[in-house]
């Protein structure tokens, strides 16, 4: 069996063994199970009963980055997409060293934050995290208020 394969039977007896598991058919403990690379598994309350299992993959990839003025005065909205469901935080400030903070958890493709600041020039970068924790980030640019 080549290693995709094989990592593919792992990801499925995987899924199968939380299925009885949730179904309350199979108990089981962190030290009775081997998981596939690129997933880790937690028992967070000392349950047996609760074992969570994330799957780690690769970071979500920003696109369509864009900055319109708008709607008011002194504003600016911020626009991506990310190719897979993602947060949508973005971090801006007079220097390239950012430091304030605008965003939203809720994991979405098309991503929008809006800026409300005095008028001047400020560096921004935008960063997208998907449910797993991985995350992307653009590269530090500059808007006009």
């Amino acid at each position: 069996m080549n290693s995709k394969a094989q990592v593919g039977m792992e990801y499925i007896l995987l899924l199968a063994a939380l299925i009885l598991l949730a179904a309350g058919i199979y108990s089981l403990s962190r030290s009775n199970i081997i998981a596939p690379s690129g997933i880790s598994i937690s028992n967070t309350s000392g349950n047996t009963g609760n074992v969570f299992a994330t799957v780690g993959g690769s970071a979500p990839i920003i696109s369509n980055l864009n900055v319109t003025n708008g709607p008011g005065i002194s504003e600016v909205t911020i626009t991506w997409d990310t190719n897979i469901a993602s947060t949508s935080t973005v971090n801006y400030g007079v220097s390239s060293n950012l430091g304030t903070l605008l965003g939203s958890n809720t994991v979405l493709q098309k991503h929008s934050v809006k800026i409300k600041a005095q008028a001047g020039t400020y560096f921004y970068k935008v960063t997208s995290c998907d449910p797993a924790g991985t995350c992307a980030s653009s590269a530090i640019e500059t808007l006009t208020i």
